[in-house]
């Protein structure tokens, strides 16, 4: 098995975000807090309002006109947040500083707001495409906001020079530390981790086109070229119609929502689509080191289906299913010199094939009556424990090539059923079902999601054992149903068990009324690719331990920073008394 879970990896980058609160809950938070101290220290009212609650409203609003104006993504939503956040920053930096500061509260204040610009750029940095220069215009907003109502109090104006300088010292602070902790990033990838984040985060709040786009384009940079398998069986009826494309892309459909290879099989079945409308894509051996960059690999896998389908020799020739088991459960059928070999989760249970084993797989498996080998991982039970499959046991893989090798043939019938079903675990292409035809019936379920809930499988096929002989469930593992990353969401998460299981047996019935004679074709080649490659995880992971360790460096400039700001908020007490 592999070390690192790394097919979850861009899942589990998201298991510390929360869910922002709502403004009302943000600002009245803030508002009760300021109400409690206020009924416990007995400040005059006129000092309460301008020097804690109109500052913090005009804090907001200002947040507002200039988002607005510098045409930037920033929900209120995530203004309230932000705002809440520095806000009880700065309190707690106030109290504490109160503490030293007892004789003039004023300075205890001015000093903490000071503070709030090195946090405001941390927290808009990722989220802002404006100069550095509006960048922190708008991290002072918080010391701006309590300069105006400044002027109300009977407090003296001399500290506002300390206030300034503080505040300045902290920009520059900021400004070190994200360029400090993100330089070794930055130099290898040419990339800016920062803006990576929030990308990612306004993804998965809105989904927007151009934020997809930013980030395929930063994965894009970092991935590399690599050949790759693709494998197609294209069934055609007697009268020369495709009637189905049943495609296996040695890519993974992640990592989440529609950016890199997600939705797979749509986004191929839409480019496929005026070839035939059954186009159905397999997971095969591959991990998240094989998620690509985006709809540029896709077409190249599209175009190449497209371009060879004239060359490709049919035959109507079919075995019967062979199922052997071990630890792992194996499931195959051979079309003419074709052998489908499926990998089952179904005792010793895994979640993806690496590709390296999906190639030994192959190599083992050829001979002169086997030609080609397809490898396909059913994935069809979902564990959080389970890991990348990287290893099977030789005498099961002899045992299968020798019955490969020893089967006969039937000629072959098909029929194609599809149902669409509204739930939140399954993708747009809904389920699918392929049943081929010889002696008796052999079925292919395929269900558009991350994975099926384990103990789903055994439910559907003893829904439909009467109507085929043989029957196996697959699921794409299509990332699109995570767009919520902190959970995977497999098939079955939440939904309605009975309607999935109507929505199989629909597909089953469309495909068993429309069975037909039909001939099948094998196509494969190699692809050149741009996805994360092998080892992507484990560099990624090296240069977030190294940013890790410089965060010791940085946070010590934050300290010789507030350091200097005290002494000269110090020197400012001392002058005026």
């Amino acid at each position: 098995m592999l070390k690192m879970e790394q097919e979850k990896y861009f899942i589990e980058l998201t298991k510390n975000l929360f869910k922002s609160p709502n403004v009302p809950i943000s600002m009245g938070t803030v508002i009760a807090i300021l109400i409690v101290y206020e009924l416990i220290v007995r400040l005059s009212i006129t000092n309460f309002l301008y020097l804690f609650l109109i500052p913090y409203l005009i804090l907001i609003l200002l947040d507002v006109i200039f988002l607005h104006l510098f045409k930037q993504y920033f929900p209120i939503v995530r203004i309230s947040l932000l705002n809440e956040i520095v806000f009880l920053f700065t309190f707690v930096a106030y109290l504490i500083l109160s503490i030293f500061f007892v004789k003039n509260f004023v300075v205890a204040l001015l000093l903490a707001v000071s503070m709030s610009t090195f946090l405001r750029y941390l927290f808009l940095k990722p989220f802002l495409s404006v100069g550095e220069k509006k960048l922190s215009f708008m991290s002072m907003f918080y010391v701006f906001s309590l300069t105006i109502t400044y002027f109300f109090s009977d407090k003296s104006y001399f500290y506002l020079i300390s206030f300034y300088m503080s505040s300045i010292l902290f920009i520059f602070a900021s400004r070190f530390f994200l360029f400090y902790l993100s330089r070794e990033f930055k130099n290898e990838f040419d990339l800016d981790p920062v803006k990576y984040v929030g990308y990612f985060i306004n993804y998965i709040s809105i989904q927007r086109p151009e934020e997809m786009l930013s980030l395929n384009n930063f994965l894009s940079k970092m991935y590399s070229l690599m050949e790759l398998p693709l494998h197609s069986l294209i069934i055609k009826n007697e009268s020369g119609k495709i009637k189905a494309m049943l495609i296996f892309p040695y890519v993974h459909p992640g990592p989440f929502g529609e950016v890199g290879c997600s939705d797979l099989p749509r986004r191929l079945y839409a480019k496929l689509k005026d070839l035939s409308e059954n186009v159905l894509v397999f997971h095969t051996s591959c991990t998240h080191n094989e998620n690509c960059g985006g709809d540029e690999d896709m077409e190249k896998i599209a175009t190449s289906i497209r371009n060879n389908i004239k060359d490709i020799k049919y035959s109507s020739k079919v075995s019967e299913i062979i199922r052997i088991s071990d630890h792992i459960s194996i499931r195959a059928q051979v079309f003419d010199n074709t052998a489908l070999v499926t990998l089952i989760p179904d005792k010793e249970g895994f979640d993806d094939i690496t590709l390296d084993l999906g190639m030994k797989i192959m190599r083992k498996l050829r001979s002169a009556k086997i030609k080609n080998v397809i490898v396909v991982d059913a994935h069809n039970s979902f564990d959080k424990s389970y890991k990348a499959l990287d290893n099977i046991d030789q005498n099961l893989l002899n045992d299968l090539k020798t019955k490969l090798n020893d089967t006969s043939f039937e000629n072959i019938k098909c029929g194609i059923g599809q149902t669409k079903i509204d739930t939140k675990s399954i993708g747009p292409l809904g389920t699918q079902a392929v049943i081929f035809q010889g002696k008796k019936k052999y079925g292919y379920i395929l269900i558009d999601g991350n994975n099926i809930e384990k103990g789903l499988r055994e439910k559907i096929m003893e829904k439909v054992k009467n109507k085929i002989d043989d029957v196996e469930v697959y699921s794409t593992d299509n990332h699109i149903v995570n767009i919520n990353p902190k959970d995977l969401n497999p098939v079955g998460n939440g939904a309605n068990i009975d309607e999935i299981l109507s929505s199989v047996d629909q597909s089953i019935d469309m495909a068993l009324n429309n069975m037909e004679n039909v001939y099948i074709g094998f196509y494969g080649t190699k692809l050149l690719l741009r996805i994360a490659g092998k080892g992507y995880i484990d560099k990624m992971s090296f240069y977030v331990k190294r940013m890790i360790k410089r965060l010791r460096i940085s946070i010590l400039i934050v300290i010789l920073t507030f350091i200097f700001s005290l002494f000269i908020f110090i020197i400012s007490f001392i002058f005026i008394g």
